[in-house]
C-alpha cells in the first residue's frame, strides 16, 4: 500500500502527517511522484485497479515492488502501462513481483532463473551472498539489480555463473 494518504494521492498538495514523513525522509519525493502516477493511471484503465506494495529509487531506477496478481497490469498490455509511468516519473521504472522467498525475488529482480543461492562467511564474521547463474545468462545480468536486491533484502550478493 502507498506510504501516503490517499488525500495526498489524489491531491497536489501534501497534508501535514504526509509532509512531516517526507521531511523526516520516511518518504521520498519519487514514492510521492510514483503513488499520484499510478493513481493517475487507475482513472484512465477499465477492470481491477492497480495496486502496488512500496515504491523505492534505487540506483537512479525507480523500482515498484507489486503483488503478482497485480505486475502485470502495471506493464500493461506491450509495456504501455509501465511506459507511461516512465514518462510521468521522469526515470526508468523496473517492476518487481513481491515474493515469499529470496530465491524468488532474486529470479524477479534479475530476470534469470537461479540455481543456488549460498551464505559465504568471510573473516570477521561477515556474511555475504553468491548467486550461482547459468552462463547461457552470463549476458543478460545487469550489475545495477544487485543494486536492487541489496537494498530490498539488506543482504550482500554476488553473482557467480556455472
Amino acid at each position: 500500500m502507498p506510504s501516503i494518504c490517499r488525500v495526498c494521492i489524489e491531491s497536489n498538495i501534501l497534508c501535514p502527517a504526509c509532509q512531516g514523513k517526507l521531511d523526516r525522509h520516511e518518504i521520498s519525493p519519487i514514492e510521492v511522484a510514483g503513488a499520484r502516477a499510478i493513481h493517475a493511471l487507475n482513472k484512465t484503465i477499465q477492470g481491477p485497479k492497480i495496486e502496488f506494495k512500496e515504491i523505492k529509487e534505487i540506483g537512479g531506477r525507480v523500482v515498484i515492488i507489486a503483488n503478482p496478481t497485480h505486475s502485470g497490469r502495471l506493464i500493461g498490455s506491450g509495456g504501455k502501462t509501465v511506459r507511461l509511468l516512465v514518462q510521468t516519473i521522469g526515470k526508468p521504472v523496473k517492476i518487481i513481483e513481491k515474493a515469499e522467498n529470496e530465491k524468488t525475488l532474486i529470479e524477479n529482480i534479475l530476470g534469470v532463473p537461479v540455481v543456488t543461492i549460498n551464505q559465504v562467511y568471510a573473516a570477521g564474521s561477515s556474511v555475504s551472498y553468491k548467486i550461482k547463474i547459468g552462463k547461457k545468462y552470463m549476458h543478460r545480468i545487469d550489475p545495477r539489480f544487485l543494486d536492487i536486491a541489496t537494498h530490498l533484502t539488506g543482504k550482500k550478493y554476488a553473482v557467480v555463473f556455472e
